[in-house]
C-alpha cells in the first residue's frame, strides 16, 4: 500500500510539473471523492495541492498570470500565525484532537494552494471554462452516486440521508448547491449551445441530489441563490432587485427552515412506534441544542482570546474539555473567529476584499449568487476544511474574473 501511494504521488508529481493545467483539471475531478480515498486509506489531495503550489511559483507558461504578492503575503501571514497559535495550544488538548486540528489546517492550506495554482494556470477565459466543465463532470459523478445510494435505501424501505462520496449529507448538500448555482451562472458566459445544455443538465442533477440529502441549510441556500440569480440577471447589479431578494431570503430562511425540520423529522420517524418517534425527536433536539451551545460557547472563548483565538481547529476539543459536549461551531465565520481571532479575521477580510476588487462589475453581479450560496451554507456548517467546496468557489471566481464577453441572459 505504501509503495502504491508513493507510485501515485510520483505520477502526480511528474504530471504536475510537465502538464500543470491537466493536473489542475484532474484535481477538480478528484476533489469530492473522499469515500474513495478513505476506502484506500490514502488521500493524495494535500500533497497534490502542494505540488501544484510549488509549480505555480515557477513560470506558468503561455497565458499564465503574474503573482499577486499582496494576497500571497497576507495568506502566508495568516497561516504562519495560525500555525504558531496552534503549536502553543497543542499540549493542552488530547493528541488525537491536536492531530485533527493540524489536519483541519492542512485542508484549508490545500484549498489555498489550489486557488493560487488555479489563478496562475487558468490564464484566460477558455482555461476557466474548461475548469467549469470539469467541475460539472465531478458534480455529475457525485450526484449519480447519490442517486444509486438513494435507490438502494428506498428499495430496502430504510431511512438514511444520502452522503454520496462525501459521506456527510450536509456536506453533500452544500457541495451540490454551490456547484449547481455555479453552473447556472456559468451558462451566461458560455456561448456554445451544446455546452450550455450540459451545464443545465449538470445543474439539474445537482439540484435533485441536493433534495435527496434533506439538508436544511443546503436546500435553503439553493433557494436563496435562485433569488440572487434573478436579482442579478442579466449580469447586472440591480439594487431594487437585490433588496427585494434579500428580504425574501430572510423570510424564506425562517419559513423553509422550520418546514424542512418538520418534514425531516416526520420522514425519519415513519414506520416507528411512539417510543421510537419520541427518542428520534429527542435526538434531533439534542443535536440542535449542541449546535446552539457550541456557537454561544465559541463566542465566550473568543472573548477571552480576542486577538489570535484559541488555535485553528482546536475548538471542538476545548468545548469537550470544558463542557463535556464534543461539538464544533457548525459555522464557518465563528470557526474562523474563535480559531484565529481578530487578526485572522482581518487578514481573511483583506484577502477577500482584494479578490472582490479584482472582479469587473459584470463579474461581481455573476459571482453574487455563489457568494450568497456559500454564506448561507456557512451559517449552518464549517467549510474551512472542505477541500471540494474551496475548489468550487475558486473555479466560480476565476470564471467570472477571466470572462471577457458580455454576459447574456
Amino acid at each position: 500500500m505504501i509503495l502504491s501511494a508513493y507510485a501515485i504521488l510520483g505520477v502526480l508529481l511528474g504530471l504536475t510539473f510537465w502538464k500543470p493545467r491537466i493536473s489542475l483539471y484532474l484535481f477538480i475531478l478528484g476533489a469530492p471523492l473522499l469515500s474513495v480515498y478513505q476506502e484506500f486509506r490514502f488521500d493524495p489531495r494535500v500533497a497534490w495541492a502542494g505540488m501544484l503550489g510549488v509549480r505555480a511559483w515557477m513560470p506558468a507558461g503561455p497565458g499564465g498570470r503574474p503573482i499577486n504578492f499582496r494576497i500571497a503575503i497576507a495568506v502566508a501571514i495568516f497561516f504562519a500565525l495560525s500555525a504558531a497559535v496552534l503549536a502553543l495550544r497543542e499540549d493542552t488538548i488530547p493528541p488525537d484532537d491536536a492531530r485533527s486540528a493540524w489536519i483541519f489546517a492542512a485542508c484549508l492550506l490545500t484549498g489555498a494552494l489550489f486557488a493560487f495554482a488555479a489563478s496562475r494556470f487558468l490564464g484566460n477565459e477558455a482555461d476557466a471554462i474548461r475548469a467549469v466543465f470539469f467541475l460539472g463532470v465531478s458534480e455529475l459523478v457525485v450526484a449519480l452516486f447519490a442517486f444509486w445510494q438513494a435507490y438502494h435505501l428506498f428499495i430496502d424501505d430504510g431511512y438514511e440521508r444520502v452522503g454520496s462520496t462525501l459521506m456527510n449529507p450536509n456536506f453533500l448538500g452544500s457541495y451540490m448547491n454551490i456547484c449547481a448555482v455555479t453552473l447556472l451562472s456559468a451558462r451566461k458566459v458560455v456561448d456554445q449551445l451544446r455546452w450550455r445544455v450540459f451545464l443545465w443538465i449538470a445543474a439539474c442533477f445537482g439540484a435533485i441530489a441536493l433534495l435527496l440529502t434533506i439538508s436544511r441549510a443546503g436546500i435553503l441556500a439553493f433557494f436563496v441563490s435562485l433569488l440572487l440569480l434573478w436579482a442579478t440577471a442579466p449580469g447586472q447589479l440591480r439594487r431594487k432587485r437585490i433588496a427585494l431578494a434579500t428580504l425574501s431570503a430572510v423570510a424564506l430562511t425562517l419559513l423553509l427552515g422550520m418546514a424542512l425540520r418538520t418534514y425531516r423529522a416526520e420522514f425519519s420517524t415513519r414506520d416507528m412506534d411512539e417510543r421510537q418517534q419520541a427518542l428520534t425527536e429527542a435526538a434531533q433536539n439534542m443535536e440542535d441544542y449542541a449546535r446552539y451551545e457550541a456557537a454561544t460557547y465559541a463566542l465566550k472563548e473568543w472573548s477571552q482570546h480576542p486577538l489570535v483565538g484559541i488555535g485553528f481547529g482546536a475548538f471542538q476539543a476545548v468545548n469537550y474539555q470544558n463542557n463535556g459536549i464534543y461539538a464544533n461551531t457548525h459555522d464557518t465565520f465563528l470557526q474562523l473567529l474563535v480559531g484565529t481571532g481578530l487578526i485572522g479575521v482581518v487578514l481573511a477580510g483583506y484577502v477577500i476584499g482584494q479578490l472582490w476588487k479584482g472582479l469587473s462589475v459584470n463579474g461581481k453581479a455573476l459571482f453574487i449568487p455563489i457568494v450568497g450560496c456559500f454564506a448561507v451554507n456557512s451559517l449552518f456548517a464549517d467549510f474551512l476544511a472542505q477541500i471540494e467546496m474551496l475548489v468550487a468557489l475558486t473555479i466560480a471566481y476565476l470564471l467570472f474574473k477571466r470572462q471577457s464577453v458580455k454576459p447574456v441572459s
